[in-house]
């Protein structure tokens, strides 16, 4: 006699985070084809309300751990702590950008729904406990952001950003699927818990495809983190997209990716040939990004195209923690602890720098001597961007040097010293191209743009969003414990 298939339980608070943020964004789609024109600005305050339902909701979601959807989705506290980053994240980001929107005319509707969708990956990125699911998340966050790197129609750079980026993509995605693909030949599953089981007990040959599925995925990964060597894209896309989208491309999707590529680590990192042979590609690939990223932003003239390389050398900050976790399980707590924090710190630092950049107008994301005189004609503007160049750097006490500070000793415990003086000295070298930018807006005269800037409104979503980052950068890094003792 047959047994009756299982069908898995689903309890709608914990999917209603997920649901609601989808039913949110297609409402605001529906709405801007029926509202008149000049009504559909309402979609951004719009977009904002619904990124608090979701904190809310994923509040109570998160009240009783779970694994829905037949353990495809996993809530447990560090996935509560990416997705309260990707949520502030998300909200930061809608403040910053009505100025910008309405000078590009760039359509409300269209743009917020994207952001919500873009949101919706990340999210089930985070939460994301089996490959399909994973890759799933990923497409829909990266089909969003591609479409939002060109939403500037008019604007060439905008349009070509989009075209490298899909493409580049699609490659990253390739990999990705073959990685998918020889993970579950070696294994015969795609959860990531099942996989984990069935290592120990994999043979010679399986081992070895096993080394390659994660080699293409982590090939797959090093481009949507735009880690070294597959970082070629980051500068392009992040000088031509739109400039909230930029941030929200350097912020939102490295938390979510960093979360999946835990997710994945976590599930091999048991495994003692995987743990001995990992170590070697992810010491590489961090000391490159570092490296590469420090060096190159020094010579760069564009303020987006230096944040860009400056992305570059923070991810192998973070790329730090992952291979801790993944090889040395004695300090994997105080490691993902700093993952965590660092994820935190570092969207806030950038949105905040984005945020003044959009404060400055069409200069604002050009060259960096358009900044020039900058303290004089908006002393609360530079005062922000010094501060966010400041904790880009690591200086106390600000959130980026407790983040650094969580990463090199989770690296000194980890007895991986080499790799902790490599990112101290790369931070170092960091102060020069950071420090380049205060250095412009306190001591070289005001240029037109400056005064030009001066006399624009910066506007209250804006001001907003700033002095909250602003606030949080310096209060987290004196109290780091209000952000790591949530539950």
């Amino acid at each position: 006699m047959m047994s009756q298939p299982t069908v898995p339980q689903l309890f709608w608070v914990e999917v209603a985070p997920f649901v609601v943020l989808c039913i949110w964004a297609l409402a605001i789609i529906l709405a801007d084809l029926f509202l008149p024109a000049e009504r559909r600005r309402v979609a951004l305050p719009l977009g904002f309300l619904g990124v608090v339902l979701i904190a809310y909701l994923s509040i109570q979601a998160f009240e009783i751990p779970g694994n829905p959807f037949g353990g495809m989705l996993t809530l447990d506290t560090f996935a509560f702590f990416c997705i309260v980053v990707i949520l502030v994240g998300g909200g930061l980001t809608i403040l910053i950008s009505p100025r910008y929107v309405q000078r590009e005319h760039i359509p409300h509707g269209e743009y917020t729904a994207l952001l919500l969708f873009a949101m919706l990956g990340m999210i089930l990125l985070a939460v994301s406990n089996e490959l399909i699911t994973l890759l799933l998340s990923l497409e829909i966050l990266s089909l969003s952001l591609y479409i939002l790197t060109g939403i500037e129609r008019h604007n060439p750079r905008s349009s070509e950003a989009a075209l490298k980026y899909f493409l580049l993509g699609a490659f990253s995605t390739a990999f990705l699927i073959m990685g998918i693909a020889f993970l579950y030949g070696a294994t015969g599953s795609t959860f990531l818990v099942t996989i984990a089981e069935r290592l120990p007990a994999a043979g010679q040959q399986s081992a070895l495809w096993v080394f390659v599925g994660f080699g293409l995925i982590l090939a797959g990964f090093c481009f949507k983190l735009a880690l070294a060597p597959l970082h070629m894209w980051a500068p392009d896309v992040y000088e031509g997209a739109p400039t909230p989208i930029t941030a929200f491309i350097a912020t939102g999707s490295k938390v979510a990716g960093f979360a999946a590529l835990w997710h994945v680590v976590m599930s091999l990192a048991d495994w003692q040939a995987m743990t001995q042979n990992t170590f070697y590609v992810l010491w590489i690939i961090a000391v490159f990004s570092m490296v590469i990223g420090n060096f190159a932003a020094i010579v760069q003239k564009n303020i987006k195209r230096l944040l860009a390389y400056s992305s570059i050398a923070h991810s192998g900050y973070i790329l730090i923690t992952i291979l801790v976790i993944a090889s040395v399980p004695a300090v994997r707590t105080n490691a993902t602890q700093a993952l965590l924090y660092y994820l935190m710190a570092y969207m806030l630092m950038n949105l905040l720098a984005f945020g003044v950049a959009i404060a400055c107008g069409r200069k604002g994301d050009s060259n960096i001597e358009h900044y020039a005189g900058l303290a004089r004609t908006s002393p609360l503007l530079a005062a922000a961007m010094a501060l966010a160049m400041l904790s880009l750097t690591g200086v106390p006490p600000t959130v980026g040097f407790v983040g650094k500070f969580y990463i090199f000793s989770a690296a000194i415990q980890a007895g991986y010293l080499e790799l902790a003086i490599i990112g101290l000295l790369a931070s170092v070298v960091s102060a020069v191209y950071y420090l380049r930018v205060i250095v412009v807006m306190y001591m070289h005269e005001p240029s037109r743009e400056a005064a030009e800037t001066a006399r624009e409104p910066v506007g209250a979503a804006n001001s907003l969003a700033l002095l909250v980052s602003s606030v949080m950068i310096i209060l987290l890094g004196i109290f780091p414990f209000w952000f790591l003792g949530l539950k």
